[in-house]
């Protein structure tokens, strides 16, 4: 879920996105994917909703054994 080469392009995309619409996220490590992120002041609970989403769209794509990867 996040040391595959597919899924650290993805979470960089997710960084980069999240960047674009101005959230106070520089980075993220394992523990914040795993848990949430919950050591910032401002929209964390959209960033963790965020991340979420993110996990379970993960997840689905090795559930349905997904051949392709969509990019986010």
């Amino acid at each position: 879920m996040f040391f595959c080469k597919t899924t650290e392009v993805f979470w960089k995309e997710v960084l980069s996105w999240l960047a674009i619409h101005k959230s106070e996220l520089e980075d993220f490590s394992l523990k914040d994917v795993l848990f949430g992120k919950f050591d910032i002041d401002k929209d964390f609970i959209v960033i963790n909703h965020i991340l979420l989403r993110a996990k379970f769209y993960i997840y689905r794509c090795k559930l349905y054994n997904a051949k392709i990867f969509r990019s986010f």
